[in-house]
């Protein structure tokens, strides 16, 4: 009941607004039109400034696109000069250091342009990137082992600030041999890869030995001397790896895992293995640089086949090349710019490079 005469209070109420309002409205028409137009004026204002707004915003943002294509492509200079392009991408003076001597400054230009391009063209796969890693642990174990470095020590000395930056170089080496790889790729014949394989390549080879190192104190003929008694002991039917214990630290004793043809080792240590069956060791001493080797062949794999050593056999051709032309690298790194469009806008730069390339005789 209370809802009911509520509503009737509010329903009286409201109508005899409406017939104030209708008594205004009969002797003032003329100020509600007008009231209107200005109604009307100030909604066309409102969607005006709309309009104004989404096309600022739209100008704004097409003009920040515009901006950043032109400075992608070199044409604006933001950041500074433009010295070099490449593959579009502008390379400014002021990511160089300004106090650099200007042969400096190049050295700088020409690492930041071969980063930019290596990072484009070799997306690593992780396998790639687990080998980047294993290799740097190897520096820091061959220090440790050689020259009793810490890992900061190592840093300090080679000039890195932290493990990352070291990581990063790594990285960098590891894509300019990928790119001397490939241009190896397009130097080398098809019938020099052959050759190779055929009189270079064969199945890993898993050894171990006892060396008689010729030092100081021990001299070529007891060095030679001792490896014989090695041998005599052996062919009498004792253990390798016994004989090996009973000479102790007199001898150096190794089992080198299976190495193939890539393998840093002697050639003589090679060929000698090579010969031998398999669980069979060497009946006369095996000279190389560190003196006489006794070896043990435990097994051989079947030789891979071409397609699976082919970035192998281009590295040790490219080796062959490089101890003829030691220029090589660097004619390498000048052919990856040339291909990927490098091009100076500072003539200052583009005289020094040339000066660069004439050095290397490009």
């Amino acid at each position: 009941m209370e809802e009911n005469n509520l509503e009737k209070e509010k329903n009286l109420e409201e109508n005899a607004k409406i017939e104030n309002n209708q008594e205004k409205s009969n002797g003032n028409k003329e100020s509600l039109v007008e009231i209107q137009q200005q109604n009307n004026e100030s909604e066309k204002n409102k969607s005006n400034k709309k309009v104004i707004c989404i096309s600022t915003i739209i100008g704004m943002l097409a003009g920040a696109f515009l901006v950043w294509v032109l400075s992608f492509l070199g044409v604006l200079n933001i950041g500074g000069k433009v010295i070099a392009t490449t593959n579009g991408k502008a390379i400014n003076e002021s990511e160089i250091c300004e106090t650099m001597p200007m042969s400096y400054k190049i050295e700088y230009l020409l690492e930041t342009i071969d980063k930019s391009i290596l990072n484009q063209k070799y997306n690593l796969s992780e396998e790639q990137q687990k080998e980047i890693d294993e290799q740097v642990e190897q520096c820091f174990n061959l220090y440790a082992q050689y020259y009793g470095y810490t890992e900061e020590q190592f840093l300090s000395t080679n000039g890195f600030d932290s493990r990352d930056a070291f990581r990063d170089y790594m990285e960098f080496d590891y894509k300019r041999n990928l790119a001397f790889i490939d241009y190896l790729k397009e130097t080398i014949s098809e019938e020099e890869i052959n050759k190779y394989y055929e009189e270079n390549v064969f199945g890993d080879i898993n050894t171990k030995h006892m060396l008689v190192q010729i030092t100081d104190k021990v001299t070529d003929k007891d060095a030679k001397k001792m490896a014989e008694e090695i041998i005599k002991k052996l062919n009498k039917g004792e253990d390798f790896d016994k004989v090996a214990k009973e000479y102790g630290d007199k001898i150096t004793f190794e089992e080198l895992g299976y190495t193939g043809f890539d393998a840093n080792l002697e050639s003589a240590y090679v060929e000698a293995s090579k010969k031998l069956e398999n669980n069979s060791y060497s009946k006369e001493p095996v000279k190389t640089s560190y003196g006489y080797h006794v070896i043990y062949k435990i097994d051989q794999k079947e030789k891979p086949s071409l397609d699976d050593v082919r970035d192998k056999i281009l590295t040790d051709l490219g080796d062959e090349m490089e101890e003829k032309d030691a220029n090589i690298r660097y004619k390498a790194l000048i052919k990856l710019r040339e291909n990927n469009g490098l091009k100076f806008r500072d003539n200052d730069y583009k005289q020094q490079y040339d000066e660069y390339c004439k050095n290397y005789g490009v």
